[in-house]
């Protein structure tokens, strides 16, 4: 178009309206008689495969309001594109035999050379674009079609030059055409401006034979504003599977280019469009769903005719589909028809005049001339190519829809707040998916009486997916309620069914896991997790008789007690042995009174006789402080015994829980994440997990519960006690507010990603990831924790203000240790009669009297007896 535009520049410059002057002999006023108006010299385009049909003279006349004839004549005349000589020849023919104005079908525009070369300065040159109208479906008859406002032009023919730019008939703001450009653009400059707006750098080019001429000049375009593109013949792809072997090869060579999107120009007739489309149409489910076209994909289908009724069908599902309809190629029937429709007008505007007085023959051609020019310029201001996409409309039915329209100019209009491809901004499109999922307190909770079968975190993360994707979910839950377990080759439960396709998405605290990712796509996780063991705590009240011991470990007990017999040795053979006491009277230490000094010391409660040698006094004030600084810790650690309950579980690792007898354990089977670890951890020689899960099946044996589905199962055999269960720490955190009697232990393990699967290659891994991660970073999943987590932390009245009192329970070792007191004292007392009755007996028969107690009453009675 650009080397047609700078042949007929000159062609163009030398048109105007003022030109238009009519060599007139007869200047008489007009009577009843018939006049010829115009002479129209019409060259029609034909097809290459018919033959030439008409060639000839046609009269066009109109009676008018004086009672005489005007008519218009026509000069019909026939050529090919293929032929450019016989183009020159019929042009030459038309000059020499004078007429009024030459028409040339629109097609021919560009085969004319410099104007002077044919003298055409007297001639007026019109192409002629041909004549739109409503279409009716072939499928239908009955179709009612709104007019669209660009159709009310009737006939249209198009002038090259001298048009005004002031002429509102449309309601256009066009702009003023330059001299050296057509008055109309052609197929491609409508195609590049729509290009030009969508800013694509890479894209595909579909054409057929009839169009490789428009596809060429639109690859040439583009290679001079370096934009990357791929050129596909859709009749070398013929048959419905060349078809798909095409888009196959489109798809993947696009995708693999880090490009998101598949832009696809599609030039085509109707036929070729709508094969075409449809293949696209079910590309993805033929490739079993591990393609994306429907989403990925944006189609600017350029259409020769108005008939846009068939794509609304052909592109059901397809999101993004624009397509630019440019007004209908002139053909022998529309020109040879919608021409004289146009003369008729014209005729019928000069003959209404009822004014004749005064008008003459001169005056009736030069108003027809200016009238024609009129009339074409308002028709030449009314062309459009209309630009519309495929939307969804109410009913659940796509409609094409009008965003904008490329002007005579070339220009692009786009409407507003409207775009060529809406649907890019709606993600999915509705599109429904089938969700899988188990229940998971508190990521997936069954509910009762209520509208939704399930709630929780995870059908949060599903809604608000749902919502910012656009897509909607029909939920379903495995047969087996098992969650993915390799069995004899195959998965089991959820990962089953994404392996064999039976839905489209699993959301359910579903763990990544090596043999897991070989049959399914993981998306970006949405939550980090541990494993831990839940056990029940240890029963308080069975340690309290040791509170008194509690305090102080056993090996500070220990040291204590050697300190106390060192401390007593070294301070006896002190006093004992201490020059200072020599030449005084002093009853010797003894040990027991030293030892006693040191104990009653130690417990603040002092001694009897302090010692006279410095050496004694040293050692005495140092265990005075020694003993100060033991009776405060032990006081502060004994309130706090009394006040503060210090449960200390029976082990705190999985190596201590292998090494222990008064409990077993157990987790969730099913295919869950920990037996997969469990068995991984054989194959690493982990010794600890390898005998963990040696326990598990040696229990199972006897209690096949320790490997139950329903977790409830656990909690009520954590609940009966002495036993441990090995699952995430979540739902352990959400028992242990309910129950202040749980407790995790201190060691965590086998780290967990949660996350949503999809099918094995699926093409929506990247689109659900790149939102997860928005989700992620948006905070929303905080707030769904705060939702569905436990609302405290601690167990009710672990932080209250109230003075705890102490209960008898709690202080019991003191009771005890006054009876073991007791006792002690009472065979000591008897162990001491024991003594003396000895040495009574073994005494000299002049003291038996003192040794029964007779003279100072010192022995009972019942001694008295004894023999």
């Amino acid at each position: 178009m650009a080397a047609a535009t700078s042949e007929s520049s000159t062609l163009i410059n030398t048109l105007v309206v003022t030109g238009l002057l009519v060599l007139l002999v007869d200047t008489n006023v007009v009577t009843s008689q018939a006049y010829t108006v115009l002479t129209i010299g019409a060259i029609d385009a034909q097809n290459e495969s018919q033959p030439m049909s008409y060639r000839g003279i046609q009269t066009i006349g109109y009676n008018a309001t004086w009672g005489g004839e005007l008519t218009v004549k026509v000069m019909w005349s026939i050529a090919r594109l293929s032929e450019r000589f016989s183009l020159f020849k019929q042009v030459h023919g038309f000059i020499n035999t004078s007429v009024d104005f030459l028409v040339l079908n629109d097609v021919f525009y560009g085969r004319l050379e410099e104007k002077h070369h044919f003298m055409l300065e007297d001639t007026q040159v019109v192409h002629y674009q041909g004549q739109l109208s409503p279409f009716v479906s072939p499928q239908s008859t009955s179709v009612n079609f709104e007019p669209d406002p660009w159709r009310i032009c009737g006939a249209y023919s198009f002038l090259k030059d001298g048009l005004s730019p002031e002429s509102s008939h449309c309601n256009e703001n066009n702009d003023v055409p330059h001299d050296d450009q057509p008055i109309v653009p052609d197929k491609v400059d409508v195609v590049f401006a729509v290009l030009d707006y969508l800013h694509w750098k890479s894209l595909v080019i579909l054409y057929e034979d009839e169009t490789a001429n428009e596809a060429m000049e639109v690859s040439e375009m583009l290679s001079s504003d370096n934009v990357t593109y791929q050129e596909y013949s859709v009749q070398h792809y013929e048959s419905t599977v060349g078809l798909h072997e095409m888009l196959n090869v489109i798809y993947n060579k696009t995708m693999t280019s880090s490009n998101n999107v598949i832009n696809i120009v599609l030039l085509c007739s109707e036929v070729c469009v709508n094969k075409v489309i449809n293949k696209a149409n079910a590309f993805d489910e033929v490739n079993g769903k591990k393609t994306a076209i429907k989403l990925v994909s944006k189609w600017l289908v350029v259409l020769p005719s108005p008939n846009n009724a068939y794509v609304d069908k052909c592109g059901i599902d397809m999101d993004n589909i624009a397509v630019i309809t440019y007004p209908p190629s002139t053909t022998v029937a529309t020109m040879k028809d919608g021409l004289p429709q146009t003369l008729e007008k014209v005729l019928r505007s000069v003959g209404s005049n009822n004014d004749t007085n005064n008008i003459t023959v001169f005056d009736i051609r030069q108003n027809a001339s200016a009238k024609l020019m009129e009339l074409l310029e308002s028709q030449a201001q009314c062309w459009r190519s209309d630009i519309s996409t495929l939307l969804w409309k109410s009913g659940g039915v796509r409609r094409l829809s009008s965003v904008g329209y490329v002007n005579r100019t070339g220009h692009l209009n786009m409407f507003n707040d409207v775009e060529i491809f809406p649907n890019t901004n709606f993600g999915f499109n509705n599109r429904l998916f089938n969700v899988s999922t188990n229940v998971w307190e508190p990521f997936v909770i069954a509910t009762v009486n209520k509208s939704e079968p399930f709630e929780g975190f995870c059908m949060d993360l599903l809604k608000e997916l749902s919502s910012s994707l656009n897509f909607s979910y029909n939920l379903t839950t495995p047969e087996d309620k098992s969650w993915g377990a390799l069995v004899n080759g195959s998965f089991n439960g959820l990962m089953g069914q994404l392996e064999r396709e039976e839905v489209d998405m699993v959301v359910a605290p579903i763990s990544i896991a090596p043999d897991r990712e070989q049959v399914v796509d993981f998306i970006f996780p949405y939550y980090y997790e541990y494993t831990t063991i839940l056990i029940k705590k240890p029963d308080p009240n069975r340690t309290k008789w040791r509170t008194l011991i509690d305090p102080f470990k056993w090996q500070v007990l220990m040291c204590i007690f050697i300190s106390l017999l060192g401390v007593t040795t070294f301070y006896f053979l002190v006093e004992r042995w201490n020059p200072y006491y020599e030449g005084k009277r002093k009853k010797k230490s003894m040990f027991g009174d030293a030892f006693w000094y040191m104990y009653g010391a130690l417990l603040t409660q002092g001694g009897e006789h302090l010692p006279d040698s410095q050496a004694g006094r040293t050692v005495v004030s140092c265990w005075w402080l020694f003993s100060i600084v033991m009776a405060a810790t032990y006081s502060g650690n004994l309130i706090a015994f009394l006040t503060v309950n210090k449960d200390k579980l029976p082990f705190e690792t999985v190596s201590e829980l292998v090494q222990q007898t008064d409990y077993i354990w157990g987790t969730a089977g099913g295919g869950t994440y920990w037996e997969t670890m469990f068995e991984v951890a054989q194959k690493t020689n982990t010794s600890e997990y390898i005998q963990a899960w040696e326990g598990i099946k040696r229990f199972n044996a006897t209690d096949p519960s320790v490997l139950s589905r329903d977790p409830k199962d656990h909690y009520n055999k954590v609940k009966a006690g002495s036993y441990g269960y090995i699952a995430d720490r979540s739902m352990m955190e959400r028992w242990m507010a309910e129950s202040c009697d749980l407790q995790m232990i201190k060691e965590n393990f086998f780290p967990l990603q949660y996350a949503i699967a999809l099918p094995n290659n699926s093409a929506y891994v990247s689109i659900f990831s790149e939102e997860m991660m928005r989700i992620y970073e948006s905070g929303l999943l905080q707030i769904w924790k705060k939702r569905w987590w436990a609302k405290n932390s601690f167990c009710k009245g672990s932080l209250t203000t109230e003075a705890k009192p102490i209960i008898l329970i709690d202080v019991q070792s003191a009771f005890y240790l006054i009876g073991i007191g007791v006792v002690i004292a009472a065979i000591a007392l008897a162990c001491e009669w024991l003594s003396k009755y000895i040495r009574c007996r073994k005494s000299k028969p002049t003291n038996m009297a003192h040794c029964n107690g007779h003279s100072k009453g010192h022995l009972p009675k019942f001694v008295n007896g004894i023999k």
